[in-house]
């Protein structure tokens, strides 16, 4: 039994006291809360990196056919997925790589052989987008042959007539350059390989104002014969005619013809002797008069597909309340412990 002795009311003080203190523990104990629990619900992950696929194609003639080489790299994060939708002979094929970042490129090779008509298509299916695509119709890896033949008409003697192949590399950079340079007379002709990719033309270098040009192209004819372009699908068989423009006759040469002035001879006249006195007239004789010079002929008158980056959504940044919620925490902290501390009072007066 509880020894202690008041005065009327202490009782009622001391209990009032005590619930005092524990409603201010309480109250600094949710003001706490408060200011933990934002910090913690609110807070923000940043995304990871996206990956970023790189699609590298070589293609390589080989025996029987051509080599695909696919290298498939991540430069970025995480996996990068790739879809490739492949067709031969009207026959496709679907399936899907994946590649992790950082590892060594990986990816398919392939053999397509002489003949076949094919397309691939290789898209990436996340991240920064990449794309790759090649096609062949058909495969071919034989190189085709160009043969160039010259034919002669009219003219003098057997004469010689320059041509040339002229290609444009297909990469649409480079400058065009002469493969071969050939000299064919009448009845000629000159076969080589055609290159794999470019594009060239058969072209006779100008013969002159005597002659006409013609041109076919396995029989087809081309006129101006220097502006078409041969593709390597085939081979070609290119023929040159050369034909003479004879000229018109030079009727502008005159030769004045040559006059001789006849000499001209006085007769000898002889005086008659008389006897008184007897006088002799000399005789008199004229001179030839000279020749006329021939006149010379006059000259002949000539006759005239790494993608940027997308770093994703910016983090949500925290509030900037942090001097708010100090403020609250250091409330709540005081009053927890001012509670605290009126509660141990009281249970010591309780106990006096």
């Amino acid at each position: 039994m509880d020894n202690y002795s008041a005065s009327p009311g202490t009782t009622n003080s001391r209990i009032t006291f005590t619930a005092i203190a524990r409603y201010l523990a309480l109250l600094g104990a949710i003001l706490a809360s408060f200011v933990i629990s934002p910090l913690t619900a609110d807070a923000v992950e940043f995304p990871p990196d996206p990956p970023i696929p790189v699609i590298q194609v070589d293609s390589n003639c080989g025996d029987g056919g051509i080599f695909t080489t696919v290298k498939l790299t991540n430069v970025g994060s995480g996996t990068a997925t790739f879809h490739f939708v492949v067709t031969i002979n009207g026959i496709v094929f679907v399936n899907d790589l994946q590649v992790a970042s950082g590892a060594d490129p990986a990816g398919p090779i392939y053999k397509f052989l002489e003949g076949q008509v094919v397309s691939v298509q290789i898209t990436s299916t996340d991240g920064a987008g990449a794309t790759a695509s090649l096609s062949f119709d058909p495969v071919h890896c034989q190189p085709f042959h160009l043969k160039v033949s010259n034919k002669v008409v009219g003219g003098s003697g057997n004469p010689t007539f320059d041509f040339q192949v002229v290609c444009t590399p297909s990469n649409g950079v480079s400058p065009d350059y002469v493969m071969a340079k050939l000299s064919l007379h009448d009845g000629e002709n000159a076969t080589m390989d055609l290159p794999m990719s470019d594009s060239c033309a058969a072209r006779e270098v100008d013969p002159g104002a005597g002659w006409t040009v013609t041109r076919s192209v396995n029989g087809q004819g081309f006129s101006p014969p220097d502006l078409s372009t041969l593709q390597p699908s085939m081979d070609l068989t290119v023929d040159f005619l050369n034909t003479s423009v004879t000229p018109p006759p030079d009727d502008s040469s005159t030769t004045i013809p040559t006059t001789t002035i006849p000499t001209t001879t006085i007769p000898t006249t002889t005086i008659p002797t008389t006897t008184i006195p007897t006088t002799t007239i000399p005789t008199t004789t004229v001179s030839t008069l000279p020749t006329v010079n021939t006149v010379p002929a006059a000259g002949i008158i000539p006759v005239g597909a790494s993608a940027a980056t997308d770093p994703g959504p910016l983090a949500t940044q925290l509030p900037a309340t942090g001097s708010s919620n100090a403020a609250i925490a250091l409330i709540a902290l005081v009053l927890l412990g001012a509670g605290s501390a009126l509660i141990g009072l009281a249970r010591r007066h309780a106990a006096t």
